[in-house]
Formats: C-alpha cells, structure tokens, sequence
C-alpha cells in the first residue's frame, strides 16, 4: 500500500463520461485511476485550460487541486502554471516531501517539485516528445518561427526536467532512444507502455463503419488523407472522431469541407463508452500520421476491440503492429489504399498484434516506483 501520492496531469476529467480523446489526458488519466486504488491518500495537481481561479476538491482520501489557466501563451503559460500551482499549495500547508510517490504526466510539471526544492523524488512520464511533435505542424511564416523559438526553449527546458526526475517512464521503445540521443537524459529511463483499460473490448455488434479514424484535429494525423481516401471510396463510410476543439489546430473551412462529404461522419468531444461502440461497429481504423509519433493509443484500443488496424509503419507501431503488411509507408497514398484494402479483406488476428493491458502496465509502473524509493 502507498501512503501518499501525488499525480500532476493535464486536464483530469470531472466525471467518467468526459471525452477523452487526447492521450495526453487519457493516457495519464488511467494510470492515475489505478494509482488511487492502492494509496491510503492521494493529490491530483491538474493543470486546466480553462479554469477562471484555483479549486481544491475533497472526496474522502482524494484531493483534486485544479490550476487556473493563465493569460499567457507558450513557455511563459507553463511556468505561470506552475507559480500558481506552487504558492496555492503554500496556501494549503501541502507539504510535497510529505508524498512516497510524485509522478508526472507533464514535463514542464516536472518544474513544480525543482521550485519546491524536492530534489530526486521525481518520475516523469513525457506522453510524447513535444519538440518533435510540433516541428511537424509548422512552417516558415513570422508566426510559425516564433513558435520555432519557443519550442527550442521548452525543449532546453524539458531536457532539464527529464535529468532532474530520479525515474523517466517512456511510452515506447522507440521514444527512449529519443529521450537520450535528443533529450541527452542521463536518468534512469524504464518502458511502461499506456495499457488499454478494461473498459475497451470486444462486442458482437455489425460492422457498419468501414473505415474509423479517430485523432486530433491537427496536420501530423493525416486527415488530408483520409479525406483523398473518402473522395476515391464512396460506396465505403468513413467516421472521423476528432476529439474536442481545445486540440484543433486546422482550418475551419477543411473541417466543414471533410462533413460536407456524403460518406464522411465528423463527430467530437465523443464519450469513451461511445467510442468503444465506435471501434465494435468499425471493420478497420486507420491511424495515417506523419512527421512524428510515439505510440497512438488509438491503435492498442482498437486491438483490444478486435478491430483490425492499418498504420504508418514508423516511430513505435511496429511495437503493437506486428504483421508489416498492416503497416505503409509514411505520406504514400497508394501503399495506405493497399493496406486498407488488405485489412479490409482479411478477419481480425490476435497474432497480427502486440496487445497492452492496463493491469500488466500499471504493475510495472509500482515496481519501478518501488524501485525509486529504496534508491
């Protein structure tokens, strides 16, 4: 049994029938649920976007302080966060040396224990390397440079926080030789994979969706190719669930053009009960990403369905895809409408993939966790 933990996450949902769609919040959302069964005391630090002051709420052993969203953008959003976040648990005579356990699921969350001075009690789960990730959505207007900058020093300043952690959990094989070659992290890094909850399985419902694809609204997830996929396709139905608008970074006018087709479905803020229903009624999802991933969490829920899934083969998918005619080349339409068509064809096969279990995952996380406190 833990005596006290401590999680700081993004956005923690306020009632199971949130939508969830970003593994930033899901990701860290799961583990924390199953960290609460096993700690006699727990603080939930969760920085919102949109919260107008700072909250505490009580249920019983848990805390849940929520962090107002500064009027700021960039590097400076996240350190104002954090002030906040420090001087509110000044306010609240928290203690955070009083905690076995501090896991965060933010980076630059990481920074709250450094300005409290809690040296080396610290383990970091990066959901994704943010540098990487955002060079893929930019380009070379003024506004899009200034973004440049101020990625740089986000990554100066993650880079400090993954070697300050005592312990980095990766999110995949592929994100560790990131973590050291790019980040320069010389902490312990273990692999703990975002395991699928129970709550994801498979039902005996008709497969009247043919083609699912499920992601933010954003460049890296290819929804232009879907789109093409759609236009080429028309006797196929297509349903895309692009999550909420807090994570939508393109053009309007392409959103309301891809509803405007007759065989596209567009749907958002979709519940994760929904979205399991989603993935049982879907004959394949495609995950069609481009520039960078670590490890889409869409892909091991649809396994856990029995959905078969096609994905650009690149970054961590062939951990969880194992059968290389399931993957295609990054950015090739006519090698994904193969891949497809191959899918499509074929019934779904256990051996095909690598499955991630939430409960297997979660036991190596408390025994890396272990492992940190008898350092």
């Amino acid at each position: 049994m833990i005596n006290k933990s401590l999680s700081m996450v993004f956005c923690y949902p306020r009632s199971e029938d949130d939508a969830i769609v970003s593994g930033e919040i899901k990701n860290a959302y799961y583990f924390t649920t199953q960290l609460l069964k096993v700690s006699k005391s727990a603080l939930i630090i969760s920085f919102e976007e949109f919260q107008e002051e700072n909250t505490l709420e009580q249920n019983q052993n848990l805390m849940i302080l929520r962090i107002k969203a500064p009027k700021s953008r960039g590097v400076i959003r996240y350190f104002s966060r954090i002030i906040y976040a420090y001087r509110y648990l000044k306010e609240c005579k928290i203690n955070l040396a009083e905690f076995d356990i501090v896991h965060s699921h933010l980076t630059y969350a990481s920074w709250l224990p450094i300005l409290a001075g809690q040296r080396k009690v610290l383990t970091t789960t990066p959901h994704g390397t943010n540098y990487q990730e955002i060079m893929t959505e930019l380009g070379w207007t003024v506004k899009d440079v200034l973004k440049r900058i101020n990625a740089w020093c986000q990554y100066k300043l993650d880079s400090f926080a993954m070697n300050y952690s005592a312990l980095n959990l990766s999110v995949s094989k592929y994100q560790v030789a990131d973590m050291v070659n790019f980040y320069k992290c010389k902490s312990p890094i273990k692999i703990v994979y975002n395991g699928i909850d129970e709550l994801y399985h498979n039902k005996e419902m008709s497969k009247d969706i043919d083609l699912l694809f499920v992601g933010r609204a954003c460049k890296k997830k290819g929804l232009d190719l879907v789109e093409r996929y759609a236009m080429d396709h028309k006797e196929q139905s297509i349903t895309m669930v692009l999550g909420s608008d807090m994570f939508i970074t393109l053009d309007p006018s392409f959103l309301n053009q891809l509803s405007n087709h007759s065989n596209i479905t567009v749907m958002y803020s979709v519940s994760e009960e929904h979205l399991v229903e989603l993935y049982n009624r879907s004959a394949c999802l495609i995950v069609p990403s481009r520039g960078y991933e670590s490890l889409p969490t869409v892909i091991m829920e649809a396994i856990s369905c029995g959905t078969p899934v096609v994905a650009t083969n690149a970054w961590g998918v062939p951990e969880v895809i194992l059968n290389e005619e399931l993957r295609f080349e990054e950015d090739n339409y006519g090698d994904m409408v193969q891949t497809i068509q191959y899918a499509l064809n074929r019934k779904f096969n256990v051996t095909d993939y690598n499955k991630k279990d939430l409960a297997y995952e979660y036991r190596q996380l408390i025994k890396y966790f272990e492992e940190m406190k008898s350092v």
